[in-house]
């Protein structure tokens, strides 16, 4: 079987919806549920994803890059979620 398609050719419709969900599966399977119920209470405590990622990257076992920070942001607003209001705020304040 072939990454985007059937068991006989390649499938251009569903490719970018699949390749999406490998890739956060990938991500979301390697950073386990307690660091990110951390990184969402750092999010709240009005942390920005660059420090809570060097924060979390003093500890050996754990490493979460600002960009899947940024992507688990993205997820929760789409899940209509509020994570998305406290960058908000922070991006108005300093401007």
């Amino acid at each position: 079987m072939r990454p985007n398609g059937g068991l006989r050719e390649y499938g251009p419709k569903p490719a970018p919806h699949l390749a999406q969900r490998r890739r956060l599966k990938s991500v979301s399977s390697r950073i386990s549920p307690p660091t990110w119920s951390l990184v969402t209470r750092l999010l709240k405590d009005d942390s920005s994803p660059e420090p809570i990622s060097r924060w979390l990257g003093r500890e050996p076992q754990i490493t979460v890059s600002h960009e899947s920070i940024d992507q688990f942001i993205v997820q929760d607003k789409q899940g209509n979620g509020n994570l998305y209001l406290t960058s908000l705020i922070k991006m108005f304040r300093w401007s």
